[in-house]
């Protein structure tokens, strides 16, 4: 995690962070301030042309596309487009080949305070650039990651307690929660190997201090461990279809159990909630599941299988959107599991 100062332009702020945060550039609202060269100019040193952009694999796509809608924008009110042209021309020059993976910027931040910020949370993630990579979608961060991180901000329950997350993917959600909320301890957890490779290497990126960098894992053993502000992250390796007694021996207890975008197929139902009800049955007071509504059946045969295993389950509150820019459609339900 970063600190990322915003421009001495406060209305001009709001442009810059919907940049950084790839908002569909359609629906920008471009502020007058970028009629005028010198908003142009300031608006290019924070976006574009940005020590941050240039140390980084920002997507070239979206850099073209957010200045060729400038230039029609600034054609429209009749505006000087010198500038945004030269940037145009700059950008064509160094295009370069799509990558198979790109850094993706997440700013954290109270949206609605957004003009009287001047700064914000900046967290850099590395991900694929297509959708299924190396046979799975865990090297992408999901919509309904980044609505958990948002509830957990907004709710109380998580201070001063020690999460583990099933399935973490990229590790948005953790990242986010452990640099914005008082939890104690956050725990990453994947199984597969690429995942956990990037999954380490983002933990590792956004901490402040490294205390445990395991280069030749085995088994359960922890991957990485370090400090994101005052919370310690872990990043362990945990195959939760075969979860096994022991590994309550290698982790201290864990309070509540996190998991977003998890489920897609019903056949995994079972397993996944048999790896549910076991850290219920050594401690755990709940777990959190977060899932975009995307296939009815699947979430219904979720829920009878909850049943059918007598776990205690009730909805939450729909979550909107308050720290982190995802799209609020499909609605993503959020479920609490007890025993």
């Amino acid at each position: 995690m970063v600190i990322f100062e915003l421009g001495p332009t406060k209305q001009l702020n709001s442009v810059i962070i919907d940049f950084f945060r790839k908002k569909r550039v359609e629906d920008i609202n471009w502020k007058e301030e970028v009629r005028t060269l010198e908003g142009q100019n300031l608006l290019l040193s924070y976006t574009v042309a940005s020590k941050m952009i240039t140390k980084h694999r920002f997507d070239f796509s979206y850099q073209k596309k957010f200045l060729e809608l400038l230039t029609i924008h600034l054609e429209t009110v009749k505006a000087n487009r010198t500038l945004i042209y030269h940037a145009l021309g700059g950008l064509c020059k160094r295009e370069k080949e799509p990558e198979q993976y790109h850094d993706v910027f997440y700013p954290v931040f109270e949206i609605g305070n957004i003009d009287i910020l001047t700064e914000v949370n900046m967290i850099i993630l590395k991900e694929s650039t297509k959708l299924i990579s190396h046979g799975t979608t865990g090297l992408n961060t999901w919509q309904a990651s980044q609505a958990l991180a948002d509830w957990a901000i907004q709710t109380t329950s998580v201070k001063n307690k020690t999460i583990l997350e099933l399935g973490s993917g990229v590790g948005l959600t953790g990242l986010v929660i452990s640099s914005s909320t008082p939890c104690n301890k956050y725990i990453f957890t994947d199984r597969n190997k690429e995942v956990l490779s990037l999954l380490k290497y983002n933990v590792k990126h956004n901490c402040d201090e490294t205390l445990v960098d395991e280069n030749n894992p085995e088994g359960g053993v922890m991957l990485f461990s370090g400090l994101v502000k005052r919370c310690k992250v872990e990043v362990r390796k945990l195959d939760w279809p075969r979860l096994r007694q022991g590994i309550f021996n290698e982790i201290e207890s864990i309070d509540l159990i996190f998991t977003a975008d998890v489920i897609y197929d019903e056949f995994i139902n079972l397993p996944f909630l048999n790896a549910i009800r076991m850290f219920l049955d050594n401690g755990t007071k709940a777990a959190i599941i977060a899932y975009a509504r995307r296939n009815s059946e699947t979430m219904r045969a979720l829920r009878e299988t909850l049943v059918w295993m007598e776990l205690k389950y009730k909805d939450l509150e729909t979550v909107q959107p308050k720290y982190l820019g995802w799209e609020a459609s499909p609605t993503v339900d959020l479920i609490q599991v007890t025993k």
